[in-house]
């Protein structure tokens, strides 16, 4: 609205209010009016009123609410596109902001996605706190090409610049830069039977034929810490409570370091890099048994 000025907008303001008391299904609330221009809705009565509510069943690109804030001095700024508050007293749910969102193309892309941003639930029995939260139920993810990748997930987040650009980190300070931070933090007390507090939580309840994992890395993976596999209480940097098995290979791996290990699929012996050299670190001979007697 440039070159408008402030009582007109309000007088504009005043036609938009009623269109959309009028066109769209605005329900009656306690009080309606304009302040400085803006919409002012308030209802205390009427517990099932949807303040603003927008349906179209053409929609080729659009948005029910779109928000555009631009400062660009050096003064702080807090400006929010939405910005809700609540509080529940008992059952129930509250959730900022929901989206939800469904494609139904059979055979090739189908199923229901819902989002919340700072969603609560009722606490009685059980309940729920997420300051994100997302689940993705295709029913079926299927390319046309073979080039093309198809997601699934509660939740997909990147960082990092475009492709016209790179980040550079000074030597100043600490960086993080990755899709998913996670971090728990404060007193924590108690011993639950069942569950975990951790940054970054996986569990793979998937059935079917298709690979699955609690957890899927393709690029380095760096630990600070002991690392524990089969123990909630690993004492060296790598604690295995239960069968640590090498996969043999017919060679020796290239450029090897001191203190690698490998076991040798010819000749059935385990060797260690040391001082420049593969040395053997089993005695067997290979005419005699290799196998164990058991216990």
């Amino acid at each position: 609205m440039k070159n408008v000025d402030k009582g007109k907008r309000k007088y504009i303001g005043a036609v938009v209010v009623i269109a959309l008391l009028a066109g769209i299904g605005l329900a009656s609330a306690d009080d309606t009016r304009i302040e400085d221009g803006a919409v002012w809705i308030n209802n205390s009565d009427n517990p099932y009123l949807n303040a603003l509510r927008v349906s179209d069943t053409y929609v080729n690109n659009g948005a029910a609410v779109v928000v555009d804030f631009t400062r660009t001095d050096d003064y702080q700024t807090h400006a929010y596109g939405v910005n809700v508050t609540g509080a529940q007293t008992a059952r129930g749910s509250n959730a900022g902001i929901r989206g939800q969102t469904s494609i139904n193309v059979p055979g090739y892309q189908e199923g229901l996605s819902v989002g919340y941003l700072a969603y609560t639930s009722g606490w009685y029995a059980h309940g729920h706190s997420y300051g994100v939260y997302g689940r993705s139920t295709p029913n079926s993810l299927r390319n046309w090409d073979d080039d093309r990748t198809s997601h699934g997930l509660g939740g997909i987040f990147y960082a990092g610049p475009d492709d016209t650009h790179t980040l550079t980190l000074n030597s100043a300070g600490t960086h993080w830069v990755g899709g998913v931070y996670g971090k728990v933090e404060g007193d924590i007390d108690g011993t639950p039977t069942a569950g975990a507090v951790a940054g970054v939580i996986g569990i793979d309840n998937t059935t079917g034929t298709a690979p699955s994992y609690a957890g899927y890395f393709d690029g380095r993976v760096y630990h600070e810490g002991n690392v524990g596999i089969g123990t909630t209480d690993p004492q060296r940097a790598l604690h295995i409570s239960d069968v640590l098995r090498l996969e043999p290979r017919g060679f020796a791996p290239d450029d090897p370091s001191e203190g690698d290990i490998y076991v040798n699929s010819k000749n059935h012996h385990i060797y260690c890099y040391l001082n420049g050299n593969w040395r053997q670190l089993d005695n067997w001979k290979n005419t005699e048994d290799l196998s164990v007697e058991k216990p």
